[in-house]
């Protein structure tokens, strides 16, 4: 692998397309190296860290060892699947390991929300009953195939708890890029973003999207309606929008890259909005055939082209389907 800078959820992400579609040398050099460089060896005993890239002294290097729970959350849910789909048992007793420590470290009941994931095990809990906490990070698939998966009931208890995080803190239908928990007065817009949703925030509509088959996906799309109107009206994805206002602090807002407008596109198509869509697909077509979306939004195009094209899809019980070739792994 190069040495070129990333992020434990860029490993996670890169895993599960890997699985996807079906190339388990792909799948096994990326694991490798992720707990080579990111976990110390050992990924039975640490989670991944957030951050690698070059150092002041000009090493490469893992720059950030607190570990992030989305990322930890794809990986876990990604391993337990591989070791269903592949029958590999070192697969699923990996996922295992990583499923329970993420619960234990990075997982807390919250008083009158209840069980939430912490973005991290360290630095996100503002006080006795106060919380800093993201609505992207925990799909809700995932957290149903969790459950599932390892037989640990404490998945399932987070549901509820993200459920109401997404929808309660996007009154305006626009999610915030963070969200503070008080126990004792409720939801508050994020100071250190000034209630903004923006690159953290876009995430919550693409897994809304990807959510169709899920028993909330009526509950969460309603809820996101007002951001995907904006985008009909405005004819593509906005890069920032004001959660706790609805609007855009700029008079024009700046167009979002494209991995923006996919995440658009997965909603519309969930939603049975074909006119959109077809716009949506026709600008998406034409932006990265002219250039490279760089890292973040060619994640996002993965997650939502992919989705689109019928290579996975989640149950309603958050199990990943793959078309039956995609089950059979390339290479040993």
């Amino acid at each position: 692998m190069p040495h070129k800078p990333t992020v434990s959820e860029g490993q996670a992400y890169a895993l599960f397309f890997a699985l996807v579609a079906g190339d388990r040398q792909q799948f096994s050099s990326l694991l490798e190296w992720t707990r080579n460089n990111l976990a110390r060896g050992n990924l039975h005993q640490f989670a991944p860290g957030w951050h690698w890239g070059r150092s002041a002294s000009g090493q490469w290097e893992l720059l950030d060892s607190n570990p992030a729970s989305d990322a930890d959350l794809w990986l876990a849910y990604t391993l337990l699947a591989a070791g269903r789909l592949w029958h590999d048992e070192a697969y699923t007793r990996l996922g295992q390991s990583l499923a329970a420590r993420l619960l234990r470290d990075a997982s807390a009941v919250l008083p009158a929300l209840g069980r939430s994931l912490l973005p991290a095990p360290i630095g996100f809990q503002l006080g006795p009953d106060r919380w800093r906490l993201n609505p992207s990070y925990a799909p809700v698939p995932l957290l149903r195939g969790l459950s599932a998966l390892t037989g640990q009931h404490e998945w399932l208890e987070m549901v509820e708890p993200t459920l109401r995080l997404m929808v309660e803190s996007a009154p305006h239908g626009i999610s915030p890029e963070w969200a503070i928990w008080d126990a004792r007065s409720g939801w508050h817009a994020d100071a250190q973003t000034d209630g903004m949703g923006s690159y953290n925030a876009i995430r919550t509509y693409l897994w809304t999207g990807l959510s169709r088959n899920d028993p909330a996906f009526e509950r969460l799309a309603l809820a996101f309606l007002p951001w995907l109107h904006w985008v009909g009206q405005n004819g593509h994805a906005p890069e920032a929008l004001n959660a706790a206002t609805g609007v855009s602090t700029e008079q024009t807002p700046r167009e979002g890259p494209a991995g923006f407008d996919v995440a658009a596109l997965v909603l519309a198509d969930s939603l049975g909005f074909t006119t959109l869509k077809r716009h949506l697909q026709t600008r998406i077509d034409a932006s990265l055939s002219r250039q490279s979306p760089g890292y973040y939004s060619h994640a996002l195009a993965l997650f939502g082209l992919g989705w689109m094209e019928g290579r996975y899809r989640f149950t309603p019980q958050g199990a990943l389907l793959l078309p039956d070739s995609a089950c059979e792994p390339r290479g040993r």
